[in-house]
């Protein structure tokens, strides 16, 4: 409000608004006074024809490496490391991913398969979880699950994370401060 020049409000009276009424009363379980009727409307498919994945999409120029690289590679044409504790490392590695429409997923226990991202991707993913339009400023490890719950995957999230909530202003604003006093207090006696 503080942006706009003016701002009016006015009160509409129940009678003369209700559509809104019977749409409150709908959602809150109330028992609908009268033979008002409300219309709902039941969608079929999503109002958006854009999918999580097409929304936090970042660009990634071609000649940048990832760390899925090794795997996809891996995966696909059989290339290995030279040295043998490397290729065994990312042969075990390799089991927990699965390549599907040429996309890289994360095999999860408890959660489907995760679309694996760079960390690019996942900076803006861990941005607009934090402070964007849902976002509540939350710790890094609930972050961190948040991420996963909506399906993507990066090395190191929890590091990300812990920059994330350090770098917030806002987070430091509102988290639990010690409020006792640096030094022990001592008593005054009156004369």
């Amino acid at each position: 409000m503080q942006r706009f020049t003016t701002a009016t409000l006015s009160h509409i009276p129940r009678k003369e608004n209700s559509h809104a009424d019977a749409l409150a009363r709908l959602a809150t379980g109330g028992p609908a006074k009268g033979k008002k009727k409300a219309r709902i409307e039941v969608l079929g498919k999503p109002s958006i024809s854009r999918t999580i994945s097409e929304i936090f999409m970042v660009e990634v120029g071609p000649g940048e490496p990832t760390w899925m690289d090794p795997i996809i590679k891996f995966m696909k044409e059989g290339v290995r490391p030279e040295d043998r504790r490397e290729a065994r490392k990312l042969q075990s590695r390799c089991a927990r991913y699965s390549l599907m429409n040429g996309k890289l997923y994360r095999r999860g226990y408890s959660f489907p398969n995760l679309k694996c991202v760079t960390e690019e991707e996942g900076e803006v993913i861990m941005g607009e979880i934090h402070e964007g339009v849902c976002g509540n400023h939350s710790g890094s490890r609930s972050l961190a699950h948040k991420a996963l719950r909506t399906g993507f995957f990066w090395p190191n999230m929890g590091a990300m994370e812990d920059k994330m909530s350090a770098r917030c202003r806002k987070c430091h604003l509102h988290a639990n401060g010690i409020h006792s006093p640096p030094i022990a207090l001592s008593i005054l006696l009156s004369p």
